[in-house]
């Protein structure tokens, strides 16, 4: 875990000192700092939510049997869904311990209508954290899962019937292959061109 921690910090600095322009060296390592504690302090707030939650239970509420919510310490809503005839129904809401939504899922009769294909997360900044799309390529079906670091893209992995088969980083403003924990596949070009394209209508996403 520390090692993972540490390669994160490595990256994002690099890409933050060079990318980045009107600004010195001191002040991003110092916005760094602030927000990596800050997300440290979510870390142990949302632990602490897990290990002892704090339950709300309101009935007979928004057309439906209950209304459930979980609370962080701090007072902040955690998570909320409503129940009918003892299943979830309608929208699941979570939340970051500052306040920023993180996803919303909706749920029928107890079942997500989540869609992994077309998946967005925030951060507690409210800029994005994950994303995931699907996209056929030679009339195979691909995952396209990226993760983003304090709203900078960090790296995207693509995944074929649940197998890795390419891996790219994001470093000096564009994506770059990383073969770290796979052999890519020699069309992964031709997915990352795909990727961009598919992204090139959505507003902010690299």
């Amino acid at each position: 875990m520390k090692k993972t921690v540490f390669l994160l910090v490595i990256i994002f600095c690099t890409f933050t000192l060079f990318s980045q322009n009107g600004k010195t060296k001191e002040n991003v390592l110092t916005e760094f700092k602030k927000k990596t504690k800050l997300q440290e302090d979510d870390f142990n707030e949302r632990t602490k939510a897990n290990q002892k939650p704090i339950i709300k239970v309101i009935v007979d509420t928004l057309a439906s049997d209950s209304l459930i919510q979980y609370y962080y310490h701090n007072g902040n809503l955690y998570y909320q869904v409503t129940f009918k005839n003892g299943k979830k129904n309608g929208w699941l809401e979570q939340y970051h311990p500052n306040g920023q939504l993180e996803e919303r899922r909706f749920y029928i009769n107890g079942f997500s209508q989540f869609d992994s294909c077309n998946y967005v997360s925030l951060d507690r900044f409210g800029d994005i954290a994950y994303t995931s799309i699907c996209e056929i390529y030679n009339k195979k079906p691909y995952f396209f899962q990226t993760t983003y670091f304090l709203g900078s893209p960090l790296s995207l992995m693509i995944y074929n019937e649940g197998t890795l088969v390419a891996e790219f980083r994001w470093l000096d403003n564009k994506w770059i292959k990383h073969d770290y924990h796979c052999r890519s596949v020699k069309y992964a070009p031709k997915l990352l061109r795909l990727y961009k394209k598919k992204l090139s209508s959505k507003s902010g996403y690299r």
